[in-house]
C-alpha cells in the first residue's frame, strides 16, 4: 500500500512527495543538517541530505551543524503543501569525529 499526497485520506494527511505507509503519530528518529532556525517560535529545520526537509519543534543550540532528532511524527499544512514535522522528545547534537566517534545529547524541554 502506497500513500501519497494525491491519494491520502483528508483526515489522515500525507507529506508532499511522500511515498509508503503513513507514519503520522509514530515515534521516529531522523538525522540531518540544521538549516533555518526560529528560536522565538521554538522550531528549526533539518535536511536529511536526500531532499527531505523536516520541521522540528524543539531547541537546538547555536553552532550545532548536524542533529539526530527523536520524537513524534506529525505534519503541518503550509499553503497547499503538507510539511513533515517532528515533535522532538530528544535531540542529539552530532559532534562525531573520525577519531573519537563521540556525540553529546540532552533532553528537549517540552
Amino acid at each position: 500500500m502506497v500513500i501519497s499526497e494525491a491519494s491520502a485520506d483528508p483526515g489522515n494527511p500525507a507529506s508532499a512527495g511522500g511515498i509508503g505507509l503513513n507514519n503520522i503519530g509514530l515515534l521516529v528518529r531522523t538525522t540531518g543538517r540544521v538549516g533555518e532556525k526560529n528560536p522565538s517560535a521554538g522550531w528549526f529545520m533539518i535536511d536529511d541530505g536526500y531532499g527531505a526537509t523536516v520541521k522540528v519543534y524543539g531547541t537546538v543550540p547555536s553552532g550545532a551543524t548536524y542533529v539526530t532528532v527523536t520524537g513524534i511524527s506529525s505534519c503541518e499544512k503550509i499553503g497547499g503543501d503538507t510539511l513533515r514535522v517532528v515533535l522532538a522528545t530528544l535531540i542529539a547534537v552530532e559532534t562525531a569525529s573520525r577519531d573519537t566517534g563521540s556525540q553529546s545529547q540532552w533532553i528537549v524541554d517540552t
